[in-house]
């Protein structure tokens, strides 16, 4: 183990902790495929993620966590779990029009995903950690993720979920979940997909062959309730 992940513990997130889980997706997504294609800024990420970060933080019990280095006081991981079944907060509708083709590309994923999805979600079934759950790139490759996502199916085991679902945009993400027994539900084509009749994040795929499409990611959480 590495001196950075041994200063590296993991808690539920609270609201002592939330404006440094903004800092850490501030910090993670100046690479992230939707920031290169459409030049989104810390700030967009920040004002997008922080809705999300400050509901999750209030919630009791909560359900998402950080990895936090003690030594630096920094949150350096974070994955925001909420219920598939959550209303969106009401500032996410009216996001900077510049959110408008990422909205669209995940509105068109979650319906493929409920289509190919055995039965119907109802409250309390599906577990969901929300895209921008993320580690800072120094942090990368030291096993945070996935501790984030192990401890992301306890918690979906201690409260009853039938389902762990996650999204990917990139195929070192989605390796990541298949090791841990997830399955690819759906996808969307990043060089095929049409905003407003334009085709927004064909350049995607074309400078990365790994980032080549949105996808989401399912895995059956056993329980002696399902069997």
């Amino acid at each position: 183990m590495s001196a950075a992940a041994a200063a590296i513990s993991y808690r539920v997130l609270t609201p002592k902790l939330a404006g440094k889980a903004v800092q850490c997706v501030k910090k993670s997504f100046g690479q992230d495929p939707f920031s290169r294609s459409l030049d989104l800024s810390a700030q967009h990420w920040s004002g997008m993620s922080g809705m999300f970060i400050e509901r999750a933080a209030e919630k009791k019990p909560g359900l998402s966590l950080v990895a936090y280095h003690e030594e630096k006081k920094e949150v350096v991981g974070l994955i925001i779990n909420e219920d598939w079944k959550d209303r969106q907060p009401p500032a996410y509708r009216v996001l900077p029009k510049e959110w408008a083709p990422v909205r669209a590309i995940f509105n068109v994923l979650h319906l493929r995903f409920k289509a190919a999805h055995p039965q119907a979600i109802e409250h309390g079934t599906v577990l969901h950690p929300l895209y921008f759950s993320c580690v800072q790139p120094e942090y990368r490759r030291q096993g945070i993720l996935t501790t984030l996502l192990e401890e992301s199916i306890s918690i979906a085991r201690d409260f009853h979920y039938e389902f762990l679902v996650c999204e990917s945009s990139h195929q070192s993400v989605a390796s990541v979940c298949r090791a841990l027994g997830f399955r690819e539900k759906a996808s969307v084509s990043f060089d095929s997909f049409m905003f407003e009749g334009k085709n927004v994040f064909y350049d995607i795929a074309q400078e990365d062959a790994m980032a080549d499409r949105l996808s989401i990611h399912e895995r059956r959480i056993s329980s002696d309730l399902f069997v």
